[in-house]
């Protein structure tokens, strides 16, 4: 299905609060085509959770933090596009950020 970019933002940003995985304060997200057909979108994706969750976490063992969330995350938000909007997601970029360095970054911007 062909969608204009900014119609599928306003969609995505409807469905927000309901793709938006447990724990997750708040979803960011930027989209840009893959091409000019509107079929597929890059989409870059920010995390923001509290400043004491376990999505922050660092592994002892590995010294890593927990990677695993994002890449359930990431599969569930693109199903939930391509179910929907018909629309494939790429996502190409995803991280996870605390409450307070967002909004410390968010100053800045």
């Amino acid at each position: 299905m062909r969608m204009r970019q900014e119609i599928l933002d306003k969609l995505i940003n409807k469905m927000i609060k309901h793709i938006k995985p447990n724990g997750v304060s708040e979803l960011i997200y930027t989209l840009e085509p893959t091409d000019d057909t509107g079929e597929e979108y890059y989409m870059m994706v920010t995390y923001v959770v509290p400043d004491d969750s376990k999505y922050l976490k660092v592994n002892p063992d590995t010294q890593a933090i927990p990677i695993r969330y994002r890449y359930e995350w990431n599969r569930e938000i693109q199903k939930t596009i391509k179910d929907y909007f018909g629309i494939n997601v790429i996502i190409n970029n995803s991280g996870t950020r605390s409450e307070s360095e967002y909004k410390r970054r968010k100053q800045y911007e």
